[in-house]
């Protein structure tokens, strides 16, 4: 997926190579979890960053934020 607001090579990059999160799929508490199911789990995050999050940031610039009865 090739966007301009996140870099799904880096990403990759972080979990696969610098955290190593396959060693962590050889541990038995985590063993039911695969690199596939990794991958999955970034495209549907991306998805939901991208059509979820993003669309909404302009509006909070906008608006901006305050705080009521707190």
């Amino acid at each position: 997926m090739a966007n301009l607001i996140l870099d799904e090579r880096d990403q990759k990059f972080v979990l696969f190579e610098m955290l190593e999160v396959d060693k962590l799929c050889e541990k038995p508490r985590y063993q039911e979890f695969s690199l596939e199911l990794f991958d999955m789990i970034l495209a549907e995050a991306q998805k939901l960053a991208v059509n979820e999050v993003f669309p909404t940031l302009v509006d909070g610039d906008r608006e901006g934020c305050r705080l009521e009865d707190g």
